[in-house]
């Protein structure tokens, strides 16, 4: 290409594909500058500019690829939350489970109290022993350590049914259809920023229905995780105390009081100590499986969700 200009300036460029390298087209640009009679030659090669376009259009083709590979996920994932509140795929095990850890709970107290009642009215009985030197012995001096055991107890259950009771009320309230509809109203508005591309509000949108999200399936996932537990290494144990202090409170009636012997004294401490050993696991097992485990899994839940939210994971593009 030839382009004369005035008093004898003449500037000639050509531009020609050489070859191709490495999949890019190396272009070479010569410029002639002919100033009068004299002549100037420049060669220019445009391989780095070539190559550097190549990358960036590689690199922003990956990136684009990556993001809608990102998008379809986080769409998947907010469908699948949504469809889980409104079938309440979890919300009736949880409840079922809940109601029957408050049943046993009571249950479990309402023995300790029978048994506690039994030993109270058994404390001012003595028995005579001895044959050459006749002496007494209080059976309220055997049974007074079981006693004030079961008083312990008795207050810690109370705090356990409370504590179950409060978790059957927050279940309640976070399985409402408040919280229903309101995931899906963020669900449907999430999906919408992510696809339309728009990054600010889609950051605030989704940390929003993370918000939400965690209201409604936190205590859900709280209770399911802790009848993991439950099932897999407490409920056996759980079970043969509990037939223990039953068979105890049977055993503890005041019709065997009458006319007992040395031999019945030392069975009797012999079941005290059972019945001890009994109350103490399973006051600590309903400690483990009514309060400190459902905080644990709760404080774990919202660490995951707090990491979440200062991750890079919501932030879209």
């Amino acid at each position: 290409m030839i382009i004369r200009g005035r008093k004898g300036f003449a500037f000639i460029f050509s531009i020609s594909p050489v070859a191709l390298q490495h999949e890019l087209t190396t272009i070479s640009l010569d410029l002639t500058l002919r100033i009068g009679g004299n002549v100037r030659g420049y060669g220019i090669t445009y391989n780095q500019a070539s190559r550097n376009l190549c990358r960036f259009t590689e690199k922003r083709g990956v990136d684009l690829k990556k993001r809608f590979e990102g998008n379809v996920v986080m769409t998947i994932a907010i469908v699948l939350i949504v469809l889980v509140s409104q079938f309440r795929l979890i919300d009736g095990y949880v409840e079922n489970y809940t109601d029957e850890s408050i049943k046993r709970g009571a249950i479990v107290f309402a023995t300790a109290r029978g048994i506690n009642a039994l030993v109270s009215m058994a404390q001012s009985t003595t028995v005579e022993v001895g044959f050459i030197v006749s002496g007494s012995v209080s059976i309220g001096e055997i049974l007074d350590p079981l006693n004030d055991l079961i008083e312990r107890f008795s207050f810690i259950m109370t705090l356990v049914l409370s504590a179950l009771v409060a978790i059957k009320i927050l279940l309640l309230i976070s399985a409402h259809d408040f919280f229903n509809y309101l995931i899906v109203v963020m669900g449907v508005f999430s999906i919408a920023v992510i696809y339309f591309n728009r990054r600010k509000e889609a950051e605030a949108v989704l940390k929003f229905f993370t918000i939400v999200v965690f209201i409604r399936f936190s205590l859900g996932i709280m209770v399911a995780l802790n009848s993991v537990v439950d099932h897999a290494f407490l409920i056996g144990e759980v079970d043969t105390h509990e037939q223990n202090i039953e068979v105890f409170k049977d055993e503890l009636e005041l019709d065997s009081l009458d006319n007992v012997e040395i031999d019945f004294l030392k069975g009797l401490e012999r079941k005290v100590e059972s019945g001890v050993s009994s109350f103490l696991n399973l006051m600590v097992i309903f400690v483990l499986k009514s309060i400190l485990l459902p905080l644990s899994f709760f404080f774990l839940l919202f660490s995951g969700v707090k990491l979440l939210w200062r991750s890079n994971i919501l932030k879209i593009g």
